[in-house]
């Protein structure tokens, strides 16, 4: 049983100790940074979409009101820049939402709309879960729902933790989103750190829902999800890089970029988001203060019908939160390869804990980076051919033997990878293979390498290529099996 911080007994705890022990988790030093890493790849005719909504409240004046959802009792403290109350969506009726002392993050809950083009499938999708937690470790389990539909406990594949009991864990839920395609997704049983009462600049909780599609009609497209947990502080900024499998054609150059922060104030600025060096700033993302809790799509403020609450993706409306979609194009040269990107600060602190790129790509045939070795080999040695290319698009290997197909089997292993094994070899092994390589742009076979049967000296027993005392091992660990 997770557990879950409610209301219960808070208001019986001295007021000045509660926030004394709340400044203590909260001013911990950032502990080790969970660099981001590639979570997720494809190339395909598509584009992903990223949906989400926090599930707390900031009530602090200043703060835009919702759009649909009510704000009742917010106790006091309530002047900082974090989280105040829990939002519980579908409350009290359907399609409202309220937020209130009474709400403990284990009654929190929120809701986001799917949208995907009519037509289009789902290929992957993926929940991220984000909040300062009661205890250092993270919640690996969540609620996903739809209100009238399906509900389903999520358990967590992978998790990021940080000082200040700040987490963020995910989950892969493609079966999930291709069941129930588009519509109303709702997230809750995330395990918070009480907010009533509370004064702090810098709890949030939040979830995210990253969804890549196929869609016929849109440009191919190099897509990739990265994810981890960085505290990006004045002395150590975040930098990745997505690396592209093809190229940025010449006409028709087209990109987006998602970041998604946690704990960004919108009162203290400093920080910025580069890609090749160059800002990416618009009117609700200023280049000196992009982590400033806003959702938002290419510099409009994002806010949809559906969402519970419903919020108006402005400065500050996301309360710690920030999900925000970057226009590429103009960062983006023909032939490019690479999307650098740096998150720094000279101020504010901020986490990132997801990035995800898509640029439209041309077909770049690939080249054989290693080809597979003409071998002489002896009888009942082991033996490996390899072949390997200079991209990661390869979706299929073909491994053929005088130019047929060959099969796993129980000497042979790796018929449809880079790396073909042939166990003890036999005199009926002696052959042309090559391999033939598929990508999403060509296929191809590469060089022929012979296999033949060379003439090993007898006394060479464990076919090292060297006698030596293990040469007298090897025989007579032969000669005790009853080996002939």
């Amino acid at each position: 049983m997770k557990s879950m911080c409610d209301r219960q007994g808070v208001m019986g705890m001295n007021r000045g100790v509660w926030v004394l022990a709340a400044s203590a988790v909260l001013s911990a030093s950032a502990g080790a940074h969970a660099q981001l890493s590639q979570r997720y790849h494809t190339t395909l005719n598509g584009n992903f979409t990223v949906i989400g909504n926090t599930l707390a409240q900031d009530v602090a004046p200043g703060v835009p009101a919702p759009v649909v959802g009510s704000i009742g009792a917010v106790g006091v403290n309530t002047a900082d820049a974090g989280a105040d109350v829990f939002w519980r969506s579908n409350a009290p009726a359907i399609g409202q939402a309220q937020a209130n002392v009474s709400i403990g993050s284990g009654d929190a809950r929120s809701q986001a709309l799917l949208v995907l083009p009519p037509g289009s499938l789902v290929r992957y999708a993926r929940l991220y879960w984000a909040a300062t937690g009661t205890g250092p470790a993270a919640d690996m389990e969540v609620q996903l729902s739809r209100p009238g539909g399906f509900s389903q406990t999520i358990a967590a594949d992978a998790s990021m933790t940080m000082a200040g009991n700040r987490y963020q864990a995910t989950a892969d839920v493609t079966t999930i989103v291709q069941t129930n395609g588009f519509g109303a997704y709702q997230v809750g049983g995330v395990d918070c750190f009480p907010l009533a009462d509370l004064q702090s600049d810098s709890t949030f909780a939040a979830w995210t829902l990253v969804v890549v599609y196929e869609f016929p009609p849109d440009p191919l497209r190099d897509i990739r999800i990265a994810d981890g947990l960085h505290l990006v502080s004045p002395t150590s900024p975040l930098a990745h890089t997505f690396t592209l499998g093809s190229w940025v054609p010449s006409s028709g150059i087209n990109g987006s970029l998602a970041v998604v922060c946690y704990g960004g104030d919108d009162a203290i600025t400093g920080e910025s988001l580069t890609v090749s060096s160059i800002a990416m700033s618009n009117a609700l993302n200023p280049a000196s203060n992009f982590a400033n809790g806003t959702r938002s799509y290419f510099g409009a403020a994002t806010s949809n019908t559906g969402d519970l609450p419903q919020l108006t993706g402005t400065p500050r409306s996301m309360s710690g939160f920030d999900l925000d979609v970057f226009d590429l194009s103009p960062v983006l040269t023909s032939l490019q390869t690479e999307v650098n990107m740096t998150c720094a600060t000279t101020a504010d602190e901020y986490i990132v804990g997801i990035a995800a790129a898509s640029v439209a790509v041309i077909c770049r045939p690939f080249e054989f980076l290693h080809q597979p070795a003409t071998q002489t080999v002896c009888l009942g040695s082991d033996v490996q051919l390899t072949v390997a290319i200079d991209t990661m698009d390869a979706i299929g290997y073909r491994w053929q033997k005088n130019g047929a197909d060959l099969e796993d089997g129980p000497r042979i292993q790796g018929a449809f990878t880079g790396t073909l094994t042939i166990m003890g070899v036999q005199a009926g092994d002696a052959a042309d293979y090559r391999c033939l390589v598929t990508s999403l742009c060509n296929s191809a076979y590469s060089n022929p390498a012979t296999l033949t049967l060379g003439v090993c000296c007898p006394a060479d027993f464990d076919g090292d290529g060297a006698l030596g005392v293990s040469d007298i091992f090897a025989f007579l660990a032969a000669w005790f099996s009853g080996c002939p």
